[in-house]
């Protein structure tokens, strides 16, 4: 199985730009060690570790100053290292809706029975202020050797762990860093392309390990995407009328107006939402819309609403 992806909420301000103007590029990875003083609101995180109980084996995280109320959450995975470096997750869990003590609290994984290998925890840490596109950070533990005997199991740091921090004379605490990788030579890919609807999402990897560090959506990609979608339908109409609907959108660029200057045979109908309310107008076939974008280059669908006369959508 691998790493489930949380599920993003879309900011719903409408974007200006329509070319993709940067990358918005999510936390990197950053050590869960000891407690440390953290951007406020974001929480502190103690300690992550692999466990076992008469019910299996769980991943544990132990933190401070987590306030449901802050724009943070986070999902705690159980994962297996498999022989070829790949991970698999075995289980998850929410982080509950509030935690007790002022913010600090465990949270485990349900325990479940597995086969004896490396195993380790990885925490997903979600900021979504609602404005920006949400960020993703992906804290892990030390790689622990699991091993199977009888009903029960024995857990302890992964080998080679131990042999380099005697070799390094170390005497931090095991079990709280990211260990096996310095997390070098990052890469950043388009993981799932964008819609009308949804951003891009992309995803920072490891270079030297592959692991998946961070998520993080690519503002404007969804406006380009609907802007140009927009212009091809009118370009590619059969004479007559073409619809355009949109529940995200209120805005035409440059490049659209061009479309349906260039179809003076087809009346352009656009269905749209504006302030939780539904609207539609029509731009008569051979309309004048040369002089309809503003100094950048956008036409906002109220502006065409006030020109050629729209009207709200009864429901």
């Amino acid at each position: 199985m691998t790493m489930k992806i949380f599920n993003r909420k879309m900011a719903g301000a409408v974007l200006k730009g329509c070319a993709v103007l940067g990358v918005v590029l999510g936390g990197f990875l950053s050590p869960a060690g000891t407690e440390e003083v953290l951007a406020a609101g974001e929480p502190s995180i103690v300690d992550l570790r692999v466990t076992a109980s008469g019910n299996g084996v769980s991943a544990e995280c132990e933190f401070t100053g987590y306030d449901s109320d802050s724009g943070y959450s986070m999902e705690l995975y159980l994962n297996v290292v498999n022989p070829d470096q790949s991970v698999g997750t075995v289980s998850g869990k929410d982080m509950p809706a509030a935690a007790a003590d002022g913010g600090a609290g465990t949270i485990s994984t349900e325990g479940c029975h597995v086969e004896s290998g490396i195993y380790k925890v990885t925490l997903a840490l979600q900021k979504d202020d609602g404005v920006n596109p949400p960020e993703i950070q992906f804290r892990n533990s030390a790689l622990y050797d699991v091993v199977r005997q009888g009903d029960g199991y024995v857990v302890s740091l992964h080998q080679d762990i131990v042999q380099a921090t005697e070799d390094e004379g170390q005497d931090e605490r095991l079990g709280s860093h990211d260990y096996g990788c310095r997390h070098d030579g990052i890469t950043y890919d388009v993981v799932k392309e964008a819609d009308a609807e949804h951003d891009a999402l992309l995803a920072g990897k490891c270079g030297i390990c592959g692991g998946i560090l961070s998520y993080s959506d690519v503002p404007n990609t969804a406006y380009a995407v609907f802007l140009r979608e927009t212009a091809a339908a009118i370009q590619n109409a059969q004479p007559g009328e073409v619809a355009i609907a949109t529940s995200r959108w209120v805005s035409f660029d440059r490049k659209v107006l061009e479309a349906i200057a260039l179809r003076p045979d087809v009346s352009v109908t656009v269905n749209y939402r504006y302030g939780g309310k539904d609207y539609t107008v029509t731009v008569p076939a051979g309309a004048d819309v040369s002089g309809l974008a503003d100094e950048n280059g956008f036409c906002g669908l109220r502006y065409l609403d006030g020109i050629f006369g729209g009207s709200a959508l009864d429901k």
